[in-house]
């Protein structure tokens, strides 16, 4: 059945999400997105009509689609890339704004320092009911207190290793309060995704300590059977989002779930005469070449002169990675 579904690289899209037009309020995608998705099964010629996402359940329809998000309150985005588990499951990773104990508003711990949301990281669980829909459910939350990150876990990157445990890298972020240590952070699940282990600070497999901004990272599969992870690696504490740079990529360690310190190669960074903020090497696209096998990252390289100039270069980078 699922051998006849083919759409990117993970058999369906729930990227349809429209967002209100709201000039009093710039951030109302946080309370008005919806999820869609389709489904091809000739290899992407056609599609079937678009199928809002809603949780399997009787408490859950187009106002109320999953656990925690409440349309005009909250809502959702995919927030990585999703993937297709062993079992033939679909993880899709979500960031999701919280809200208060009274399910009323946005859940919003750092306030004072102008910060209008705290995230939660949240997978969409997509189960094959036939070879046109599936049914869904939502993971455990990933989370972290407000004193280790004043922006919550988002961004979620997820990859399944040899031995079938689930593992996400998410992004976090100590904007406005610089003495907390700017991590990635790093959870397990044992069970296909539904439930996590508590969050720790991604480290080095030696046990090395990681530094990273809030900044997207990504996991990917090599078909020479390893994982690697593309990010921002710093050589000291960031500031919120700084500095996005360099850009690199290095081997994760399955065994001992981590970043092999020896295998951090530097993809592209700052050069000289060119600014250290907003400058940035973020937000980019990866895929494998199915010929060469290389590894191919592409990205804008924003600011790097100007702050107020959006125009840049689209840089694309092939990686040999090796056998």
């Amino acid at each position: 059945m699922q051998g006849k579904i083919a759409f990117c690289c993970f058999n369906c899209t729930p990227l349809h999400t429209p967002i209100r037009a709201d000039d009093s309020w710039v951030l109302s995608g946080l309370v008005y997105r919806r999820f869609f998705y389709q489904v091809s099964n000739d290899e992407g010629r056609t599609f079937t009509a678009w199928k809002p996402v809603i949780e399997t359940g009787e408490e859950f329809d187009g106002d109320h689609p999953f656990k925690g998000v409440f349309r005009g309150k909250n809502s959702a985005w995919i927030g990585n890339s999703p993937i297709k588990t062993s079992s033939g499951e679909i993880l899709v990773p979500l960031t999701v704004p919280i809200l208060d104990a009274r399910r009323e508003k946005l859940y919003t711990p750092h306030q004072e320092k102008n910060i209008p949301w705290f995230f939660d990281a949240v997978f969409l669980i997509g189960k094959w009911k036939d070879n046109s829909s599936l049914e869904w459910e939502t993971s455990q939350p990933v989370k972290i207190a407000p004193s280790r990150s004043t922006e919550g876990l988002d961004e979620p990157a997820v990859a399944e290793l040899r031995d079938k445990r689930i593992i996400c890298i998410c992004r976090a972020s100590n904007y406005g309060e610089p003495d907390i240590p700017g991590y990635k952070w790093l959870a397990i699940s044992r069970d296909g995704g539904r439930t996590w282990s508590e969050a720790e600070p991604l480290r080095y497999s030696d046990g090395g300590v990681l530094y990273s901004s809030a900044s997207y990272s990504i996991l990917i599969r090599h078909s020479n059977g390893r994982l690697y992870w593309i990010a921002n690696i710093s050589p000291f504490n960031p500031a919120g989002m700084w500095p996005r740079y360099p850009l690199v990529i290095a081997e994760i360690d399955e065994e001992n779930p981590g970043v092999k310190r020896e295998t951090v190669t530097v993809i592209d960074t700052r050069m000289a005469g060119e600014l250290e903020s907003p400058f940035q090497l973020s937000n980019w696209g990866v895929y494998e070449d199915r010929e060469t096998g290389e590894v191919v990252v592409t990205l804008p390289r924003l600011f790097p002169k100007d702050p107020n100039d959006w125009t840049a270069p689209c840089m694309k980078y092939s990686i040999t990675v090796g056998d």
